[in-house]
């Protein structure tokens, strides 16, 4: 499924409780039905995607204190 744009529209499979700070990484090529949790198991990867989500978050201008807040810092 597509929006009008033309790109896809991500969903999330697994049931996740919005109360809580846990964190979760899935490779959606390999495992769209999101069944193998890499966060603890594959930490190169986990830091590779932290690294980029900090690299966006700079790049689009945000404050240093939004990373403290998201935990990035």
């Amino acid at each position: 499924m597509t929006t009008t744009s033309g790109h896809p529209i991500r969903s999330t499979p697994i049931t996740i409780d919005h109360r809580t700070y846990e964190n979760f990484l899935f490779n959606r090529i390999d495992d769209p039905d999101q069944v193998t949790d890499l966060w603890d198991a594959v930490p190169d990867e986990r830091e590779r995607m932290l690294d980029l989500m900090r690299a966006l978050i700079a790049e689009e201008g945000a404050p240093p204190e939004q990373l403290e807040r998201l935990g990035l810092s």
